[in-house]
């Protein structure tokens, strides 16, 4: 009899254990239940807060702006690496170039016959075709004759066929030759005189016996290294 009331108090006890623990895992789960509704969810933390509290050591200090854009600075002038000497050591040479040539028309006036080395042209004068190996410039008697260039008479004589004749030497191997000129040449003009571009060196006259038949003229040839060469390479007879 007593081992039955023994068991049956064992049994009793375990089931109020049990009890006691169903009931507080019971009340366990209500008070979660109601702490969930009634406490607000805590505000979520910016990542970027996260990754600066994360990191260990780092500043407080706002972040720094960006810089402005560099820009280039303006390239230093050669001149102000180059020391100036004094004024006393600054020395200017003078380089000079030679003059140009210049050329002077003996007489103007009309072209009675051009220059032809290698054609035949008619001679009213002596009625047959031969070479004219300078022109004939028309003026009338007694005009002045100018030197084409400087030089200095190379020869002065009478030819007797092209009259009073007056030669002059220039540089380059060139020569100048005048006839059918006055006799009465001006004073000086004899072999060595120096002249100057547009010198009078005689008069035009009717001297030249092989064109006599043309109006009064100045008959004029250049040559060159001893040959003839046309004077409208150097002078506008247009």
């Amino acid at each position: 009899m007593k081992d039955d009331l023994k068991r049956k108090d064992n049994s009793r006890g375990i089931y109020i254990a049990l009890a006691i623990c169903m009931l507080a895992i019971v009340c366990i789960g209500v008070y979660s239940a109601v702490s969930n509704v009634f406490d607000p969810p805590s505000s979520p933390v910016p990542k970027s807060t996260k990754a600066q509290s994360a990191a260990p050591g780092a500043s407080s200090a706002p972040p720094a702006t960006s810089a402005a854009p560099r820009t280039s600075a303006a390239p230093l002038s050669t001149e102000a690496n180059i020391p100036k000497p004094d004024k006393d050591d600054v020395s200017i040479s003078v380089v000079e170039t030679p003059s140009q040539k210049t050329f002077t028309l003996p007489v103007t006036g009309k072209i009675l016959n051009g220059y032809s080395d290698d054609v035949l042209v008619y001679s009213v004068t002596m009625n047959d075709y031969r070479v004219h190996n300078g022109v004939d410039l028309a003026a009338p008697a007694g005009t002045p004759v100018l030197c084409f260039t400087d030089g200095t008479v190379g020869d002065v004589y009478e030819d007797p066929l092209m009259g009073c004749t007056v030669v002059v030497d220039h540089a380059d191997g060139l020569r100048s030759v005048y006839q059918n000129l006055d006799a009465d040449l001006p004073d000086g003009i004899s072999v060595g005189k120096a002249l100057k571009t547009g010198d009078v060196i005689g008069l035009v006259g009717e001297s030249a016996l092989i064109e006599c038949s043309l109006d009064p003229h100045l008959h004029f040839e250049l040559i060159k290294n001893s040959l003839s060469v046309d004077p409208g390479e150097y002078l506008d007879l247009d």
